[in-house]
């Protein structure tokens, strides 16, 4: 009898690397504006913003709308007049140096603390446009405690730029109209992005998508058991 395991050619597994955009994919920032807002500029902000929706909410409440809102700028969801949505909301996102580090965590950063300890992972790449001493604080912190730390890589620059010189297999990215035409250019690469409102049609698919974006699909900003959990 012939001996099979001796026969068998050795399978040859393909390490990976992943990228994480860390504002509003491991931290949400926007969140924690909007409540620094609600608790301290209500007065200043009332005639641009609904501080009666914000002080009426509970922070539970918030945050599940905040996941469910339809546009990605917190001023422009929350806005009761035309005011300069992005001037107004950079003023608050560079104002807090402990913004990154209190700002509520998603539940993609217990998926990043999984792939640090897969045999399959080599690197996870967390990543910002700009460098931000903050995001690279608190991703530090996020993992001190793991034996594979030395996995993690703090990257910035143009995203296209970066693409090129890291080539990730995987992008996770938190507003599908900026990455598309780039997940398009990059059909190689698996882009996942959060399945905020902003992102989906009514139907619940991802908007401005076609048949042939096989490389884009969309997952759970949280894991809950009343909804479907899938990639694309």
């Amino acid at each position: 009898m012939p001996d099979l395991l001796s026969n068998m050619k050795p399978v040859q597994m393909q390490s990976s690397d992943v990228l994480f955009h860390y504002d509003e994919i491991v931290k949400l920032s926007g969140l924690f504006i909007l409540r620094m807002v609600r608790d301290y500029y209500a007065e200043k902000m009332a005639p641009y913003l609904d501080m009666t929706f914000l002080s009426n909410t509970s922070d539970e409440d918030l945050y599940y709308l905040y996941l469910a809102r339809d546009v990605y700028n917190p001023f422009q969801w929350l806005a009761i007049q035309e005011f300069n949505y992005e001037k107004n909301y950079n003023y608050f996102w560079n104002k807090y140096q402990n913004m990154f580090i209190s700002s509520e965590p998603t539940d993609i950063h217990d998926t990043i603390m999984s792939l640090m300890d897969s045999y399959f992972i080599n690197t996870v790449y967390i990543y910002s446009e700009s460098y931000d001493k903050r995001i690279d604080f608190d991703a530090q912190s996020m993992v001190q405690l793991s034996r594979h730390r030395h996995k993690m890589a703090y990257i910035t620059g143009d995203l296209s730029k970066v693409i090129e010189k890291v080539n990730p297999d995987l992008i996770f990215y938190p507003n599908l109209e900026d990455i598309l035409e780039l997940a398009r250019d990059h059909r190689d690469i698996a882009f996942a992005v959060p399945n905020y409102g902003f992102n989906l049609e009514e139907t619940g698919q991802l908007r401005y998508i076609d048949k042939n974006d096989h490389n884009i699909g969309h997952y759970p900003i949280i894991q809950s058991s009343k909804e479907p959990h899938y990639f694309g």
